[in-house]
């Protein structure tokens, strides 16, 4: 759980009633989590893999899962051609509806969820996907990671959200937290990490980090994952950090943004 068939069915059925910013309203919008959280973390690969003078600008980006383009939007600004796969043919219909007018070269591609046959080898700069692969399995995982290495050119990066549940698990197989929140039960960072090892590919670093309304949990069901297309130089050791506040910087992010909108408006018009 969840499987492909049922991560399908339910982004198919899901109505998108927000375009995905409804996973964005906490922290204050989409704008906000992509520039407080989202860049800050992304920027170190955007500036390794940059060619030219602008640090965040590469040549060629692949999304995976991309949904109605939450962060689409934000990626295009930061590379000379985009191409999103998704599982769902409705949201890659939708991409490519929304963006048609939009001057970064792009293309959208329906996929079976696991493999990228669209993509040529050797092709992409970065590799990112983010709020998506939380919800597929280790078997998912592994082949996406396959695909990568394919498809990045030597020295390019993959900048992966996914899932950290198993690291809950008891010695019977049993998730021991609450609020998993659809994540996939059989991935951790650890498992990641050493898929990497077993392909020959430099895992850069990980964060753990929270997912919930609870603050003070602790609870790392999640990772970001950076991974560099080069083999592992000799005694490698990925870079793990453990990011138990990062429902907070969310929480923080949210309040300054209201503070701010409310006092854009006159203060007897201030909504309450």
């Amino acid at each position: 759980m969840p499987s492909l068939d049922e991560n399908l069915t339910k982004w198919t059925q899901h109505g998108w009633p927000m375009d995905g910013d409804e996973w964005s309203t906490l922290g204050g919008g989409s704008f906000n989590w992509w520039h407080g959280l989202i860049l800050p973390r992304l920027a170190p690969s955007l500036h390794a893999i940059s060619s030219g003078a602008d640090a965040l600008h590469c040549d060629r980006i692949l999304e995976i899962a991309p949904g109605h383009g939450r962060w689409t939007q934000f990626l295009l600004n930061h590379c000379d051609h985009l191409i999103g796969v998704d599982l769902v043919d409705e949201c890659t219909q939708h991409c490519a509806r929304i963006f048609a007018s939009h001057p970064t070269q792009h293309e959208f591609h329906t996929n079976d969820g696991r493999t990228l046959p669209m993509v040529a080898d050797a092709s992409i700069d970065l590799v990112f996907s983010w709020d998506s692969l939380v919800h597929a399995e280790l078997d998912v995982i592994e082949s996406y990671l396959r695909e990568c290495r394919r498809v990045l050119r030597t020295g390019g990066r993959a900048f992966l959200h996914h899932s950290n549940l198993a690291q809950y698990k008891d010695v019977s197989g049993n998730i021991t937290v609450d609020r998993p929140h659809w994540r996939a039960e059989s991935v951790s960072a650890s498992m990641v990490d050493a898929i990497c090892g077993q392909l020959g590919i430099t895992c850069v670093n990980q964060e753990v980090i929270t997912k919930g309304q609870q603050l003070d949990d602790g609870i790392c069901i999640d990772c970001v994952t950076v991974i560099e297309n080069t083999p592992p130089a000799p005694g490698h050791h990925t870079w793990v950090v453990r990011n138990g506040s990062f429902w907070r910087e969310i929480h923080a992010m949210g309040r300054v943004r209201k503070t701010y909108d409310l006092a854009s408006f006159p203060e007897d018009k201030r909504p309450t």
